[in-house]
């Protein structure tokens, strides 16, 4: 006897079931950011190597996080530098070293004349430069 090739209800039903976890795998998941690359990272890691001396960086920012401990969260940290140096505009990740210590240097002046200062050991610092220190005393790479 030859044999048929029937497809079956439980086959059909197995098949369709398998292209809707496919298509959940590739639309869904994408989503959720356990998944997405994060281009943040690169834009921290240029933040961090702003300073050429991060030890001092760290000391100040441990501080900084003894006035403002709620600050203490790197996420919400770059979020506030980003916004800080790229007002108007959306970060960009690509922007090189020598740019984004100008955009730096302009933020820290604004800073300054808009009354954003914070005091730091005595020392009176704008708030997205005390919040760069912050974000290398997260940093655990250092010391």
């Amino acid at each position: 006897m030859a044999s048929k090739n029937i497809v079956t209800r439980r086959i059909f039903l197995i098949g369709m079931f398998s292209l809707g976890l496919i298509f959940l795998a590739r639309f869904l998941l994408p989503k959720f950011a356990v998944f997405r690359s994060r281009p943040a990272e690169g834009f921290e890691k240029k933040l961090v190597q702003l300073f050429n001396k991060t030890k001092s960086a760290k000391v100040v920012g441990l501080e900084y996080f003894k006035g403002v401990p709620e600050e203490r969260d790197r996420q919400r940290l770059i979020s506030s530098i980003s916004s800080s140096i790229f007002k108007n505009g959306p970060v960009n990740t690509k922007t090189d070293t020598q740019k984004l210590r100008e955009l730096l240097c302009i933020c820290r002046q604004r800073d300054f004349e808009e009354g954003r200062v914070t005091e730091v050991r005595g020392w009176p610092l704008s708030i997205t430069e005390a919040r760069l220190c912050a974000l290398v005393a997260l940093q655990p790479s250092f010391f």
